[in-house]
């Protein structure tokens, strides 16, 4: 298996890094800014206003409202488009490669160049605001927000990226600006291109858009940190209750099934562990032939949606069992999953288990780099970690040599911290 690489590197003036790579075998080019500004870096009473921001990116300039923004990126038949999450934020667009200049000047204006108009800021607040009134709609979404607040606390992690109502309602234009003079910075970012181009016509394009991208507010910085469990990495002070003995929580809530989910700190994506402990949670529930999915919902029926889950966090991370199922099936199905994951903790995973899930991680991995928009997405995701331009092989062959012994003594230790549980019943 391989992918391709983002071979070229450099730094401009303004300290933006940039990662090209030529591929002159489909007209099209891909572009990803990847920048160091995510909500873990919000304080809790302007929780959303980075995710607000980016969302306003694309509502007007000094030179265009949100009608014409669209209308030049409809007219060459690209699209554009910004967004927050935990640890980062992006804009990336896509475009037939002939129009790729028209692209970068608009990419340029939207970054250097907001106005924050009112009449799109109230526009925007509605739909955040409906957004996160809607997460109760969903059972995941209930048991989730119980889960991460109640393990990380007063860490940005415990909440959404989409932030708080009432922080949310309280956000004015002049939050956004400031957010964006203190945090959209090139020195802090980083901008992987795909093209047909040569170097020196790609090292122009960027240099004529990007290159009078200038900065004067402060660095970025964490508003908190936080250390992972175990591995040594920035993390913040985890509540003494849950590391001795987590208390379970149970919600009630309209909905005619009842949800289960189970699960702990877990090292964050800086850590050795984390390729170990990616391929033993794919073991245990990230898919259909998973044990999870395998012995709780289609050899015993004792749920109708089963599997487990570890995001890749820079701070610290968790990984959670969740389930859907009859309400009054939850006492069976708890046992099962204890004596499930027990096992785990004894024996681990087979060697048949092991090689499958290297198979299928290398196999999604691979498949997900089919666009040159993730292609691109990727090369700017390996540089934020401060991994070199060819590290996608060296992924791969990474996940090749993960050993046995790594992947139990991971989960082993994974399972021996105390859980936090979530019940959410229905009325």
């Amino acid at each position: 298996m391989t992918v391709k690489t983002f071979t070229s590197r450099w730094v401009l003036a303004n300290g933006l890094t940039v990662l090209y790579r030529r591929d002159a075998t489909m007209p099209l080019a891909a572009g990803t800014l990847l920048l160091r500004s995510g909500s873990r870096y919000e304080r809790p009473q302007e929780a959303g206003v980075c995710n607000f921001m980016f969302e306003m990116l694309l509502a007007g300039t000094r030179r265009k409202n949100a009608r014409q923004i669209a209308d030049v990126i409809e007219s060459v038949g690209g699209s554009m488009g910004a967004q927050a999450a935990e640890d980062y934020s992006e804009l990336d667009w896509l475009v037939p490669a002939i129009h790729a200049e028209r692209i970068f000047d608009l990419m340029a204006e939207v970054l250097m160049e907001p106005t924050w108009p009112q009449p799109e800021i109230t526009k925007q607040r509605r739909h955040i605001l409906m957004d996160l009134k809607t997460r109760t709609d969903g059972l995941f979404n209930v048991a989730y927000d119980a889960f991460r607040k109640t393990l990380f606390n007063d860490h940005p992690y415990s909440r959404p990226v989409d932030g708080t109502p009432e922080a949310v309602e309280k956000i004015t234009k002049k939050d956004l600006a400031q957010w964006h003079a203190r945090y959209v910075h090139p020195k802090q970012s980083i901008f992987s291109l795909a093209g047909p181009w040569s170097l020196r016509q790609a090292q122009r394009l960027v240099e004529k858009s990007l290159g009078r991208w200038g900065h004067k507010g402060r660095p970025l910085r964490a508003t908190q940190t936080m250390r992972s469990i175990l591995d040594g990495q920035p993390h913040m002070a985890a509540p003494a209750q849950f590391l001795e003995s987590p208390a379970p929580i149970t919600l009630s809530a309209s909905f005619q099934q009842a949800y289960l989910m189970t699960g702990t700190y877990a090292p964050a994506l800086t850590s050795a562990q984390i390729l170990p402990l990616k391929l033993w949670n794919m073991i245990v529930g990230g898919g259909m032939s998973s044990r999870l999915f395998v012995q709780l919902r289609e050899e015993r029926g004792l749920a109708y949606e089963v599997s487990s889950f570890y995001p890749a966090r820079l701070d610290a991370s968790a990984w959670a069992v969740y389930m859907g199922l009859p309400a009054e099936r939850l006492p069976e199905a708890e046992k099962a999953l204890l004596a499930l994951l027990e096992d785990m903790a004894l024996k681990g995973p087979t060697v048949a288990e092991l090689t499958q899930a290297k198979q299928l991680m290398q196999g999604t991995y691979v498949m997900d780099h089919q666009t040159r928009r993730r292609q691109a997405w990727y090369a700017a995701w390996w540089e934020f970690l401060g991994r070199p331009t060819n590290y996608d092989h060296r992924y791969l062959q990474r996940i090749a040599a993960v050993s046995m012994r790594e992947v139990r003594a991971a989960g082993r230790a994974l399972l021996e911290r105390p859980r936090l549980t979530v019940k959410v019943m229905p009325k």
